[in-house]
């Protein structure tokens, strides 16, 4: 991945078809990861509700992003036998697979 804050040299005359694809990073962005609570705490008070406002941003997208996910919820309590079945089932399939896969085929 590119570095977001390329920015196309002064010095090349003529601009690259990809450089319309990168877009400087904006001066004022602060990193999330980059701070200390000392940090925080030099920071202007503009500056912290900017801050604040990312991390804002970030939970939300987060949250759209494991809402979206689909997970399986875990099921119910299991009984002995049912999951005894279930393990005898998926070890005949792995026999019945590795079998399948050993088997002598001509090459010709």
């Amino acid at each position: 991945m590119e570095d977001p804050s390329y920015e196309p040299s002064a010095a090349v005359g003529q601009k690259r078809k990809l450089d319309a694809f990168f877009v400087p990073a904006p001066a004022a962005e602060t990193k999330l990861t980059a701070h200390t609570r000392a940090t925080l705490a030099a920071l202007s008070p503009e500056q912290l509700l900017d801050v604040v406002e990312a991390l804002a941003k970030r939970c939300r997208a987060l949250e759209a992003r494991a809402a979206s996910a689909s997970v399986p919820a875990p099921p119910a309590s299991v009984s002995p036998e049912q999951l005894a079945a279930q393990a005898t089932k998926v070890c005949e399939v792995a026999v019945k697979q590795i079998r399948a896969q050993m088997k002598w085929k001509p090459s010709c």
